[in-house]
C-alpha cells in the first residue's frame, strides 16, 4: 500500500521538476544583474529565489526518487541524474547560506560565491540532460542537429523517416514500415535508457526477447501477440500501450502492426514477398511521399559572385540550403519597390522558390514578374494593396505551395484565377474580401488547407484597421511629388493632415492622389464604422531648393556599407529602415565628415542630416552634428553645434532627419561632421564593441 502511494507521488516528478529549474536560472540571472549598481535593488530577490529554489528542488528530487522505484530505467543514467539532482539542492543551500550570513564576514566565501553559482548551474544542466536521456534516449539533444553543423560536431549524416518510398515492392516491411511506428510511438518507454517492463523495442533481438511478462510476438498469431493486443485495449485499461496520455498509434498504424505479425513478423521480408490485402495496400500507397518535383529538375546553383551581384542590387537573397540550388528573396516592408528592381530578379528566375513581399508597396502590375519565376513555391503578399487584378499573374505558377493574401483586396473572383494550382497546400485569406460562402462556391482548392482567421463579426472586440498604404515616387523632390493612399478595405474613410498634427474625422478627406509641392509632414488615419481607427502613419516630404554640386568625404565609409560612395548623400534617394539596402553609408567607430560644394555662394540657414538607428545591429543615432561654412573651401568657421543624448534602451529600427538651424549666413562650402557614439554603451548586449553611425541624405537650405 505504501509503495502505491510513493509511485503515485512519483508520477508528479515531471510536473514539478521545471519549477526549480526556472527559479534557479532566473535567480542566477538576477544575481549577475545585481552586480551592477543600477540593478542593486534586485539583491533581496536573489535570497528569496534561492530559498524558493531549495524548497522546489528538494520536492522535485524526492518525487524523482519515488518515480525511480517503478524500475525500468538504465541504472547508470538513473544514478547520475538522481545524485546530480540532490547535489543541486545542496549547492542551492550553500549559496543561500553564503548570501545571507558568510559573505559579509568571510573573504573566502565571498570569492567562492560567484564561481559556486556557475558550478551549480553546470550541475543543474547536467541533471536535466541525464533526465532527458532517461526519458527520450541517448542522443536526443543532437538528433535533429541541422546538416551544416553535423560534420563540425563529428556526427554522422542525418537520416530521416520522411525519405520517400518510391518502390513499395522492394521495401523491407520491418525496417521501412514497422520500425518507424515503434520509434515514434513506443521507444520513449522501451529504449536502453528506460527499459519499461524490461522490454526493448529498438532492435529485432530486443523485440524477440520480450519483457518481464514474456514474449510479445508469436509469429503468425495475432491473438497471442501482446505487442498487438495491448494496442487495442480500451484507453483506460492499465495494460493499454501506449498508456493514456501518451502519443497513440493511428488506426492505420495498428492495422499495419496486425498485418506484419499475421504475416510472420519477419525482420527481413520485403513487401513483394508477403501477402498484402487490399486494405493494407491502400494504406501503404498513402504513405508514399512523392519527391519534390523541383528536385528532379536540372537547375544549376548560383556561385557566390552571382549571389553578391544580387545583394549589391539592394535585394536580400539567401540560399535555402547548401545542398540545393534554390534561393529565398526577401523584399518585405520595402516601400521603394519598382518594376526595374523586380526585373533584376529575372537572371535568377530558375533558382527563386520563395518571394516575400509582405507589407511592401507592391502593386498589381508589378506582379507580372511572378509569371517569369517558374519555380516559385512560397509567395507572401499579405498587408499589401493588391486586389483581384493581381491574381491572373499567379495562375501559371505550377509549383506554388504556399500563398499568403491576408489583409489584401482579393475576392473570390480573383481567387478563381488560381484554380489550376494543383500543388497549392496552404492558403491564407483572412481580412480579405473572400467570405466563407463565396470560397465554398469555388470548385478548386479541394486539397488546400485554407486559413480564414477570426472573422470580423465574431464574439471578439472590434478589430483595428491597418493604416492605408502610401505610394509615392520620392520623399525628396525638387518640383513636386504625387502621393497616393490606398486601402484594401472597402468603405474605409481616409483623413489626412499636412502639418504633422493627428488627423481626426474633421480633417480633410482623401479622395484621390495628392500633389505635394512644399516641404511637409503628411499624417493619415483610416476610419470605418464597426472598426477601431488605424494607427497614425506619417511621412516627411522635403522640397529641395539647393542642389549640391559636389561632395567629398574625409574618411571613406566601411566597405560593407558604402552605397554609391559620397554621391549617396546628395542623390535624393532616401534609404529605408533596412541598413543593408545599399542606400546608406556606414561608419564604424568613427565620425562622418563631409564637405559639400554648392557651386556658388548663397544664403544658408539650415542643414538636415538623415540618419538611421538599428540598436539590435549596433547602429546608433549620432551624439552630435557640427556645421562649419566657408566661402573658399579652405578656411572654415563653425556656425552650429548640436549635442544629442545617446540612446539608453532597446528601440525598434527607425530613421529621421537631424535638422540644424542657424542664423542666415553666406557660404559656398558646408562642412558637416556627424559624431559617432563610437563605443556600444554598457546597457547593450554588445557593450564595449564598436558602434556604427549610418547616414543617407544631407540637405542644405
Amino acid at each position: 500500500m505504501l509503495n502505491d502511494y510513493l509511485l503515485f507521488l512519483g508520477r508528479f516528478h515531471p510536473v514539478i521538476l521545471h519549477l526549480p529549474i526556472g527559479i534557479l536560472v532566473m535567480t542566477f540571472c538576477l544575481e549577475f544583474l545585481a552586480l551592477r549598481p543600477r540593478y542593486a535593488e534586485y539583491r533581496p530577490a536573489v535570497r528569496f529565489g534561492l530559498m524558493a529554489g531549495i524548497i522546489s528542488s528538494l520536492v522535485a528530487a524526492l518525487l524523482g526518487y519515488f518515480l525511480s522505484l517503478e524500475g525500468g530505467y538504465d541504472a547508470e543514467m538513473l544514478f547520475r541524474h538522481q545524485w546530480l539532482g540532490f547535489a543541486t539542492v545542496v549547492l542551492a543551500f550553500i549559496l543561500y547560506m553564503i548570501n545571507t550570513r558568510w559573505a559579509a564576514e568571510n573573504v573566502i566565501a565571498r570569492k567562492a560565491y560567484l564561481p559556486l553559482w556557475v558550478f551549480a548551474m553546470g550541475v543543474l544542466a547536467l541533471a536535466g540532460h541525464f533526465g532527458g536521456t532517461l526519458t527520450h534516449g541517448e542522443g536526443y539533444l543532437t538528433e535533429h542537429t541541422p546538416e551544416p553543423f553535423r560534420s563540425l560536431a563529428g556526427l554522422p549524416p542525418k537520416t530521416t523517416d520522411e525519405t520517400p518510398v518510391i518502390d513499395l515492392d522492394s521495401t523491407v516491411v520491418f525496417q521501412d514500415i514497422i520500425f518507424p511506428i515503434l520509434d515514434n510511438k513506443c521507444l520513449g518507454c522501451h529504449n536502453p535508457a528506460k527499459r519499461k517492463g524490461e522490454l526493448l523495442l529498438n532492435t529485432p533481438e530486443g523485440i524477440l526477447a520480450g519483457g518481464e511478462e514474456g514474449k510479445v510476438i508469436v509469429a503468425g498469431n495475432v491473438d497471442q501477440s501482446s505487442i498487438y493486443q495491448r494496442l487495442i485495449l480500451p484507453l483506460e485499461e492499465k495494460k493499454r500501450m501506449p498508456p493514456k496520455g501518451k502519443k497513440q498509434l493511428t488506426p492505420d498504424e495498428i492495422k499495419l502492426i496486425h498485418w506484419w505479425v499475421a504475416q510472420g513478423a519477419s525482420f527481413t521480408a520485403q513487401i513483394a514477398s508477403i501477402q498484402t490485402p487490399e486494405e493494407v495496400s491502400n494504406i501503404l500507397a498513402s504513405m508514399v511521399t512523392p519527391a519534390n518535383p523541383l528536385l528532379t529538375l536540372d537547375i544549376p546553383p548560383l556561385d557566390e559572385d552571382a549571389l553578391s551581384d544580387l545583394r549589391n542590387a539592394g535585394i536580400s537573397a539567401q540560399r535555402v540550403s547548401q545542398d540545393v540550388p534554390f534561393l529565398e528573396i526577401k523584399l518585405a516592408y520595402r516601400q521603394d519597390l519598382s518594376e526595374k528592381l523586380l526585373k533584376s530578379l529575372l537572371p535568377y528566375s530558375d533558382q527563386i522558390v520563395t518571394l516575400e513581399l509582405q507589407n511592401s508597396n507592391i502593386r498589381n502590375n508589378m506582379l507580372n514578374i511572378c509569371q517569369q519565376l517558374p519555380h516559385l513555391q512560397r509567395l507572401r503578399l499579405d498587408n499589401t494593396a493588391i486586389n483581384d487584378s493581381a491574381m491572373h499573374h499567379l495562375g501559371n505558377l505550377a509549383y506554388l505551395e504556399n500563398l499568403n493574401l491576408v489583409n489584401t483586396g482579393v475576392s473570390a473572383t480573383g481567387l478563381a484565377h488560381l484554380n489550376e494550382l494543383s500543388h497549392l497546400k496552404k492558403l491564407y485569406i483572412w481580412q480579405t474580401n473572400i467570405t466563407r460562402t463565396a470560397f465554398q462556391s469555388l470548385e478548386a482548392f479541394q486539397n488546400t488547407t485554407v486559413e480564414f482567421g477570426v472573422e470580423a463579426d465574431s464574439i471578439f472586440q472590434k478589430a483595428r484597421l491597418k493604416p492605408p498604404l502610401m505610394v509615392f515616387e520620392q520623399s525628396l523632390f525638387e518640383q513636386s511629388t504625387t502621393v497616393s493612399l490606398e486601402t484594401n478595405l472597402s468603405g474605409a474613410d481616409i483623413r489626412y493632415t499636412l502639418d504633422g498634427s493627428t488627423p481626426d474625422q474633421q480633417s480633410p478627406q482623401y479622395s484621390g492622389p495628392l500633389t505635394v509641392d512644399q516641404s511637409c509632414q503628411l499624417s493619415f488615419v483610416a476610419f470605418k464604422e464597426g472598426w477601431l481607427p488605424s494607427e497614425v502613419a506619417t511621412q516627411v516630404f522635403v522640397k529641395i531648393n539647393n542642389r549640391v554640386a559636389n561632395i567629398r568625404l574625409r574618411h571613406p565609409p566601411n566597405p560593407k556599407y558604402q552605397g554609391n560612395g559620397a554621391a549617396s548623400l546628395i542623390d535624393l534617394k532616401k534609404g529605408d529602415a533596412d541598413f543593408r539596402s545599399g542606400y546608406w553609408l556606414g561608419f564604424e567607430a568613427e565620425d562622418l565628415v563631409a564637405t559639400l560644394d554648392l557651386g556658388t555662394t548663397m544664403p544658408l540657414n539650415q542643414v538636415s542630416v538623415g540618419c538611421l538607428e538599428d540598436v539590435g545591429s549596433w547602429i546608433f543615432y549620432p551624439v552630435g552634428v557640427d556645421i562649419a561654412v566657408s566661402r573658399d573651401g579652405k578656411s572654415f568657421r563653425k556656425i552650429n553645434q548640436n549635442d544629442y543624448p545617446a540612446t539608453d534602451y532597446q528601440t525598434q529600427p527607425s530613421q529621421k532627419f537631424f535638422v540644424q538651424e542657424f542664423p542666415e549666413t553666406e557660404a559656398r562650402y558646408v562642412q558637416v561632421s556627424v559624431r559617432n557614439l563610437t563605443t556600444v554603451p554598457d546597457w547593450h548586449i554588445g557593450a564595449g564593441g564598436k558602434a556604427w553611425v549610418f547616414v543617407d541624405e544631407i540637405l542644405v537650405e
